[in-house]
């Protein structure tokens, strides 16, 4: 007799034990029709027999058929395969003492090598991998079966640190040919485990590795997975079991090689390589716990495809051949699609029950076709060598070690040592206490049946006891309750009762229904309970009927108005309507509305009941729920404050209530609101910003979108209008008989409210979008060119708003079978052709045209041209001349705004301001910093230097004065390349005029002092622009008669006069002889008086001409009159200059200051 029968039989034994004890100390209290059979001790003893008969016949029967061909076919096995155990395990211990010795160590032969139980799914797969981990089958010591006809237990697998026992893991979870095949089966496998037990007790294995197939695998159905997984879980479970409560288990999945592209992404990686991208080992000691351990699989899984993700698209980007890229990248996707698979099974794996343990899932690995795998050369040199000398071959095998082995036997055997192999010593060890709690289980259980039973009939008999008294309180409630409703009832104070006083009563009678229904269950007293519950329910339900609805009805009087109430929002007019509707379903008039005014009282409590709080209110909703499961007796109401309600009413109030209806079910049906974040993309958050300042997550609800138009609000408008038309009652709308078309024309109202509402949101938003303000030149030149690429955030916005705005509904195929004659009817009338057409511009937009591309891209492709040439300007070097390219492509997106629409020209508009302003502040800035180059040196040769102080001691000079004024001198390139483009010169005083949509702050003072400096660069650089040079005449006037010659010396150049008639000497500065003088002579001297002036210096002629005090001749610029005295004597002297432009006004030299730039 089995261990299962022996349990069965105890349990019967002990609930006999158990039934008895009742019958013996709880029959008597059971009564059948007024009678108490069991009172007397006889018809207990009866029972307690017949008890005890049927007990002993349950367990003959449980004895007989454990007895039967099952356990007679079971020991035939057992006794057919011990031969196989006892072979099997002399090959073991004969592999062991060859490998290791009788000791390894202090420890014994069967713990010198790590044990690891594989399941493959099959048993050459099986085999396969582990030549491929680098084992070696013993062949000439195979487990060979001893009966003939039946396979080998198992395959035994060698190598210095490890033995593996390899079996086939069964198929499915099914029977085979017969009970025979199944029970040998199992013999087979039970006999295996008890094997590993008795030779290693302390720990049986170090490890599980289990094998799957990843073509099988991807090409099984989940049917055919699932049954797969529960053949394997039954298998693993008693491994568990014998294995101790830490079971690590290692996962191999063969014949990556045959997905598609992995001959394309990873044929030649390197054994380390491919380990590290085709596994996974959690992180530290993982839990035992299956929800744990399927989480860190899904994470590691998850890692693992990352990895292997981004090593393909490194390979796909490094070669040019587009189909071999495309190889690459079909690894990964297969991958991923194994990896979701593997997780489901683990899953199923690893789930735990009370009855079956789990192993802990230590690593996942995928590899190679074990026919793949490399393998060492036959080494035919060394066994020779060998043999000659009468040596153990065996012992010269220099690739005999595992460790040895796996350099040479690819990522299963480099698995096995780097992650299998170093955690051997994780297995649990097996609990000697847990054989002792099995075999006292039994015992234990029986008794706990036979201490539980004797309890049980006192308690039953209490339990009787405790009934009649509840029977009796009950009674003595519900006469205190009829008392309460009848006192409530007559009180003439109010018209209706207070529902504080009410309540209490009603709470009373529904907390007893639930008592009196579950009174003394399991108990003889279904008559007397089923009276009393009738009596509660007829108490309350007249308590409802003649307390509750009355106060209800009075409260809801209360809320309507007394007279026509003017202008209410529509809000206001919902709730009136629907406070009307059920004040009128209280008071009898529809009796279908009952559900709809349940709902109103559910959300309006505070109406219903404005004298309780809230906490008070919540007991209330119970009783008015109740209240309106039946139909309600018609009761008097307030006729004038139902005509002032209705007047109050009209047809847009049905309107309402249909749209409010229409938002409901779209909420209902759960679709996805639309959100400018969402369909702009991920750039929107950056780019893109609302007016309003809401964010760019507060979009459309789904009732205002395409998707719900089509599926919600369409189909559903029909329904709906039908629905309200036959609230018609509720207002004079419905109160005269010709309203059979209500329906239709609620359909229409509805429709064209809901058109009006969606144009004006969709309006609103397109209106409420905008670019974001850049803060830098740089900043804003990113935005355009990431606004302008082929993810622009702003034309997804606009594509995605066409396509909602656009109601058409898409054309559905006929079917084959519909007839031509008969065209199928809409089932809404509403296509939304309103919306469509608003937006057409939306969509014409959007459109690519005959060009090839959409208004909308042009728009945005000019937004990128405007910013690639502000990034010009922003990332110039800082000596480099400013472009104006950016100004003009400012003014051309301005200039295109007026033919665009209104949102988007708004936007157009914002960013041409924008980039001129910014442009313009990049372009002052530059300016600035340019002019801070020059000014130091401006300042440095013209402060306190003659010409530009009279009274200066020192010139400056010539070369300053040629790099500081000369046509290539600071000044003019400063002004040609910064201000040139700016500035009106044509014009006798310059003006600041906008170039290219841009305009520089360039104040008067500083404006002046330019033109000033291009004045003086006419007068000094004419003739050389290299040297300032002047040329000019000199033309004696008059000469005192005490002085006999004048003479006029300019370096060499010297005018002699003597009173002789006068002419022209022509002059130049600087002289050819480089003399830099200029000397004024009259003789003879006389005493005590000036005879001469003598000036030295760049500007020298310049000084003496001054001396001279020249004054203008008439209107002429070019003619001066220069008079000079000395002592008592004069001289007249006419000074012609070359042009007229020329400096002897000295006006431009003396006011010439260096300009002010900020």
């Amino acid at each position: 007799m089995t261990k299962t029968a022996w349990l069965l039989a105890i349990i019967v034994l002990g609930l006999a034990i158990e039934l008895a004890v009742a019958v013996w100390f709880g029959a008597p209290s059971l009564s059948v029709a007024d009678m108490q059979p069991f009172a007397g001790a006889l018809p207990r003893v009866l029972a307690i027999a017949l008890i005890g008969l049927a007990a002993t016949i349950a367990m003959m029967v449980l004895l007989v058929r454990r007895r039967g061909s099952t356990d007679a076919l079971r020991v035939a096995t057992e006794r057919a395969i011990a031969a196989d155990l006892a072979a099997l395990r002399r090959h073991i211990r004969a592999v062991l003492l060859r490998t290791s010795g009788r000791w390894r160590g202090l420890r014994p032969v069967a713990y010198a090598a790590s044990w690891y139980l594989v399941l493959g799914s099959s048993q050459e797969s099986a085999s396969q991998l582990l030549k491929a981990m680098g084992l070696r089958l013993e062949a000439e010591r195979r487990a060979k079966p001893v009966t003939a006809g039946s396979s080998p237990l198992a395959t035994l697998w060698s190598g210095r640190q490890a033995l593996a026992v390899a079996v086939a893991a069964p198929v499915d979870a099914l029977p085979r040919a017969g009970e025979a095949d199944d029970i040998e089966t199992e013999a087979r496998w039970h006999g295996l485990l008890r094997l590993i037990r008795r030779m290693r007790p302390l720990q049986p294995i170090n490890g599980l590795i289990l094998e799957l197939n990843a073509t099988a695998l991807l090409d099984a159905t989940a049917e055919h997975r699932a049954v797969l997984a529960e053949a394997w879980r039954d298998r693993i479970a008693q491994v568990a079991q014998i294995a101790g409560p830490f079971l690590p288990a290692y996962l191999v999945i063969t014949g990556i090689n045959n997905l598609r592209g992995y001959d394309a992404s990873c044929a030649d990686l390197d054994d380390i390589t491919l380990l590290d991208l085709t596994g996974m080992t959690p992180a530290g000691n993982a839990g035992i716990q299956a929800r744990e351990q399927i989480r860190t699989l899904h994470e590691g899984l998850r890692t693992m495809l990352l990895r292997l993700a981004r090593h393909s698209v490194r390979r796909a980007g490094a070669t040019s051949q587009a189909d071999h890229a495309g190889c690459i990248l079909e690894f990964p996707v297969e991958v991923a699609i194994l990896t979701d698979r593997i997780t489901q099974f683990a899953a199923a794996l690893l789930h735990s029950d009370y009855n079956r343990l789990s192993p802990v899932l230590r690593g996942v690995q995928l590899v190679q076709s074990p026919a793949m795998e490399p393998h060492l050369p036959t080494d035919r040199l060394l066994p020779g060598a060998a043999r000659s000398l009468a040596l153990d071959v065996t012992q010269f095998r220099p690739a005999d070690g595992t460790a040895a082995r796996a350099k040479n036997f690819g990522i299963a055997a480099r698995f096995l040592h780097r992650d299998i192999l170093p955690e051997a010593g994780l297995a649990g060890q097996r609990h000697p206490w847990r054989a002792a709690w099995r075999a006292t289980l039994a015992p234990l259980a029986a008794l706990a049946l036979l201490g539980g039973s004797i309890p049980i009939g006192l308690i039953w008999r209490d339990r009787l006891q405790e009934t009649n008294q509840a029977l009796n309180n009950v009674e003595q409630s519900l006469a205190a309750s009829d008392g309460a409703i009848r006192s409530l009832n007559t009180d003439a104070g109010a018209p209706a009762p207070d529902l504080k006083r009410v309540l209490p009563v009603l709470d009373r009678l529904a907390a007893d229904l639930p008592a009196v229904a579950g009174l003394g269950a399991g108990l003889p007293l279904a008559g007397a309970r089923e009276g009393l519950l009738d009596a509660h329910r007829a108490a309350y339900d007249r308590a409802q009927a003649q307390l509750l609805l009355p106060r209800l009805l009075v409260n809801l009087q209360a809320q309507l108005p007394a007279e026509h109430p003017q202008d209410l929002s529509p809000p206001a007019e919902l709730a009136l309507f629907g406070r009307l509707k059920t004040y009128l379903t209280l008071g009898g008039q529809s009796p279908g509305a009952q559900d709809e005014a349940r709902i109103w009282l559910d959300a309006h409590g505070r109406e219903a009941a404005p004298e309780l709080d809230e906490n008070t209110a919540q007991r209330l909703t119970a009783h008015i729920r109740a209240l309106l499961v039946r139909p309600l007796a018609h009761s008097p109401l307030d006729e004038t404050r139902i005509a002032a309600a209705r007047a109050a009413l009209s047809i847009n109030t049905l309107v309402l209530r249909g749209l409010a209806a229409l938002q409901a079910r779209v909420r209902a049906a759960d679709l996805p609101a639309w959100r400018p974040i969402d369909a702009a993309g991920p750039m929107a958050g950056r780019l893109l910003v609302r007016r309003s300042g809401k964010p760019l997550s507060e979009g459309i609800s789904a009732f205002y979108t395409r998707a719900g138009f089509l599926k919600v609000v369409a189909p559903a408008l029909r329904d709906v209008s039908a629905a309200l038309a036959k609230e018609g009652w509720v207002i004079p709308l419905a109160t005269g008989p010709g309203n059979s078309d209500l329906a239709k024309v609620l359909e229409q109202e509805i429709a064209e409210d809901y058109f009006t509402a969606y144009v004006d949101v969709w309006n609103g938003l397109l209106d409420d979008i905008a670019v974001t303000q850049p803060t830098t030149l740089q900043q804003a030149s990113q935005q355009l060119t990431q606004l302008a690429g082929p993810a622009s955030p702003l034309e997804r916005l606009y594509q995605s708003a066409s396509q909602e705005t656009d109601l058409t509904p898409p054309a559905s195929p006929t079917p084959p079978s519909a007839s031509p004659s008969k065209p199928v009817q809409p089932r809404a009338v509403a296509t939304g052709e309103p919306v469509t057409t608003r937006f057409a511009w939306l969509r014409e937009l959007v459109t690519a045209g005959d060009t090839g591309s959409s208004r909308l891209r042009q728009t945005i492709d000019g937004f990128g041209a405007l910013g690639r040439q502000m990034a010009e300007t922003a990332y110039l070097p800082q000596d480099a001349v400013p472009s104006l390219s950016a100004g003009s492509s400012a003014g051309q997106l301005a200039d295109s705004a007026a033919s665009l629409p209104p949102p988007l020209a708004r936007i157009a508009s914002d960013i041409a301001k924008t980039a001129a302003g910014m442009t313009s502040a990049a372009t002052e800035d530059r300016v600035a910093a340019a002019w801070r180059e020059v000014e130091p040196f401006c300042r440095l040769v013209t402060g306190n230097r003659y010409p530009f102080s009279g009274s200066a001691s020192q010139s400056i000079s010539l070369d300053d004065f040629a790099s500081l004024f000369g046509p290539q001198g600071r000044l003019e390139k400063f002004f040609t390349t910064y201000l040139r483009p700016f500035v009106d010169a044509s014009a006798p005083a310059w003006q600041v005029h906008p170039a290219h949509g841009m305009a520089l702050a360039i104040d008067r003072p500083a404006l002046e002092q330019f033109q000033r400096a291009a004045r003086i660069r006419n007068a000094f650089f004419t003739d050389n622009p290299a040297t300032p040079s002047v040329r000019f005449s000199i033309e004696p006037l008059r000469l005192d008669a005490t002085a006999e010659t004048l003479t006029y010396a300019i370096g060499g150049q010297t005018l002699v006069y003597r009173h002789d008639p006068a002419r022209l000497w022509s002059m130049q500065w600087p002289p050819a002889d480089g003399q830099l003088t200029a000397q004024l002579e009259l003789t003879p001297w006389l005493e005590n008086e000036p005879g001469s002036l003598d000036f030295h210096g760049p500007f020298a002629f310049l000084r003496l001409i001054e001396a001279g005090a020249p004054k203008l001749e008439g209107k002429a610029p070019d003619s001066f009159i220069l008079r000079y005295s000395l002592g008592s004597r004069s001289a007249s002297l006419r000074l012609t200059a070359a042009s007229i432009n020329n400096p002897f006004s000295l006006k431009d030299l003396r006011q010439f200051r260096c300009p002010e730039i900020p």
